[in-house]
């Protein structure tokens, strides 16, 4: 058997690498938007009642639905940048943990593994980058991202299940 690094894990460790470094991007971005729109805390929720109140309260007759204040578009990109971050760190733990384990147990072949690693990675890609990013957050990328995440859960989580039972 080899020694050095990587000899117990040799598929996940790639794809974790990958996708840690795709979350200091996701991070850099709200950090950028929180920024630029000075939210300190969350998506701007806060921020966009009071002005939205403000507003109201001071001319009560001019007020327009909450949807189509003035200032309402300002805040969304802060809210599309924390989701995109929010749904990547709700998905990319596990889906780590169940490879690794996956390849710890050598319960499928390393080539399977990364065809499901990485069709994850990528669809995370494009869940953040050509799905919520896209108007209304409704872009493609999006179910495409949903479609390559539950096809690694369960690619992953099943073959790890079945096999589980054979062992029994």
């Amino acid at each position: 058997m080899a020694s050095g690094p990587f000899t117990m894990l040799r598929v996940t460790p790639l794809y974790a690498a990958i996708l840690a470094l795709y979350n200091i991007k996701l991070i850099i971005a709200i950090i950028r938007q929180r920024m630029a729109h000075q939210v300190s805390l969350g998506d701007g929720t806060a921020q966009f009642l009071i002005e939205y109140f403000d507003s109201k309260a001071a001319d009560a007759e001019a007020a327009l639905p909450i949807e189509q204040a003035p200032f309402a578009s300002k805040y969304w990109s802060v809210m599309v940048a924390v989701r995109q971050h929010g749904n990547f760190i709700e998905n990319v733990p596990l889906i780590l943990i169940l490879g690794a384990l996956a390849e710890l147990a050598e319960i499928m072949p390393a080539a399977a593994l990364h065809a499901f690693l990485g069709a994850f990675t990528a669809g995370r890609l494009f869940h953040a980058e050509f799905g919520l990013n896209r108007q209304f957050g409704l872009g493609i990328g999006r179910n495409i991202g949903m479609i390559t995440t539950f096809a690694a859960y369960l690619g992953i989580a099943g073959t790890m299940f079945v096999r589980w039972f054979i062992a029994l």
